[in-house]
């Protein structure tokens, strides 16, 4: 899949860091035994604040476990970092395809870790309306967004015009 076309050069640390899933795992390996930052620094980043965010990090509950991570995605990409407090798991997801979701891919490996059923992704309303422009061309294109938005009017992918615009 070629990604959207999109300039880099006003990315600063929201997506202009580029590395590798080994080394952001050699620096959560760093972080978590007190080499980065202290343990008292620690605790203060991945307590709760507000709106489910500590300092940097999301801080949220999955599948009864405390987890603190972030995801990221852009034109061409999409990540997920997801650490398991309590169960010294971290999974890290580094996708090349903004049409991925890597947040629901580090889950499913989560739960295979954990011995649970994994969900099995969802095709995105964004993936099935842009899939239909490159093997049907515009016309087909414009047939499945309206089949999409007549069956489920209420979907998220309706409430603006991102799709629109996404295809122009």
């Amino acid at each position: 899949i070629h990604a959207m076309p999109a300039s880099r050069t006003t990315s600063y640390g929201d997506g202009g860091i580029f590395s590798t899933a080994h080394d952001l795992l050699l620096w959560d390996r760093a972080l978590h035994a007190d080499t980065l930052i202290s343990r008292t620094s620690y605790e203060q980043m991945i307590a709760k604040t507000r709106n489910n965010y500590g300092y940097g990090w999301e801080v949220r509950t999955w599948s009864g476990r405390r987890q603190i991570g972030h995801a990221g995605s852009g034109s061409g990409f999409s990540t997920q970092i997801a650490r398991f407090i309590d169960d010294g798991l971290t999974v890290i997801v580094l996708s090349n395809s903004d049409e991925a979701s890597a947040g629901g891919v580090a889950q499913a490996l989560a739960a295979i870790h954990f011995g649970e059923t994994p969900r099995m992704p969802v095709v995105t309303s964004k993936a099935m309306f842009l899939d239909a422009i490159a093997t049907g061309g515009l016309d087909a294109g414009i047939a499945r967004y309206r089949e999409m938005k007549t069956a489920r009017p209420d979907a998220e992918a309706f409430k603006t015009d991102e799709l629109l615009v996404t295809a122009g």
